[in-house]
């Protein structure tokens, strides 16, 4: 969503990039401790955008709870989560599978993406080893021992995924695609959220001073969510995911697993509240503009 009167640059930016924390902690940590650092060029600028209003939302990964699992083979079946999708001034987004029909109706519950549909990936998630649990995160499922991941999710599945039409002068004809991954499923969110922010620019009592004029600008949208978590609009506002899991082998993503015996693979289980696959749920996007804007 582009900037509007007053506004420099865009309202809201979606991304869809990152690797495991451990291996970008020179934009998280302090190299020298490995601890979490203020100061670090990730973190300052991804605040400097909160600060200026502007919404990020950054795709958790697709590698489920195993991030590191592609780079290193040390790192298989241990835990680690992505950055920048677990900053504290960026909203994380994870993926779901959403069943839907040629008629686009609904043909089954929504489940966190991963292995119960075999597409080969699964929804990035998580607890941060480096970045500490801002304070507006908590509620049930929450951990306390640092940044949660992800926030919330929309479709990521490349089985129930978006198609693509692509029209390549090099492959001499036009045909679809079919895509997936959180890659689909954070600039999903950031559209739906330029929505909130049409409202709110709307609304005057949403509407707020700013120093270059009224701003309809909400900054960081991750504790609007978790706000509505631990409120009475969370059965209203979000599709709670309470099915499926992100849990992969990690040799899948570096050609190992026919080499030795596997262990079962490392990851979360969705469930009632918040998960660290899925999130806090799935936001109806009427809803979540009633909730955050008040209309």
């Amino acid at each position: 969503a582009t900037g509007a009167s007053g506004h420099a640059g865009a309202d809201v930016l979606s991304l869809s990039y990152g690797g495991p924390e451990i291996l970008n902690n020179v934009y998280v940590a302090n190299l020298a401790t490995g601890n979490y650092d203020p100061q670090a060029f990730g973190v300052t600028e991804f605040a400097a955008l909160a600060a200026e209003g502007v919404a990020v939302f950054v795709s958790s990964g697709d590698q489920g709870a195993e991030t590191c699992a592609p780079y290193t083979i040390s790192m298989e079946n241990n835990l680690c989560v992505s950055y920048p999708s677990g900053d504290v001034s960026v909203t994380s987004v994870g993926g779901v599978t959403a069943p839907i029909n040629n008629a686009g109706q609904f043909i089954g519950p929504m489940t966190a993406w991963g292995t119960q549909t075999n597409s080969g990936g699964a929804s990035g998630g998580g607890v941060s080893n480096i970045v500490p649990a801002p304070s507006w995160e908590k509620g049930p499922g929450a951990s306390a021992a640092g940044r949660n991941q992800p926030d919330v999710s929309l479709d990521g599945d490349p089985y129930s995924g978006v198609a693509v039409i692509g029209n390549s002068s090099f492959a001499g004809y036009t045909h679809s695609f079919t895509y997936g991954g959180t890659s689909v499923a954070a600039p999903e969110m950031a559209a739906m959220w330029a929505l909130v922010l049409q409202a709110c620019a709307k609304t005057p009592s949403c509407v707020k001073p700013g120093p270059n004029g009224p701003s309809y600008r909400l900054g960081n949208a991750a504790p609007y969510f978790w706000n509505i978590y631990n409120s009475k609009a969370y059965g209203t506002t979000m599709y709670d995911v309470t099915f499926g899991s992100n849990a992969l082998p990690g040799c899948s993503f570096n050609g190992s697993c026919a080499s030795t015996p596997q262990p079962t693979p490392t990851g979360y289980a969705a469930g009632t509240g918040y998960d660290n696959v899925t999130g806090i749920g799935v936001p109806f996007a009427r809803h979540l503009i009633q909730a955050v804007v008040g209309v």
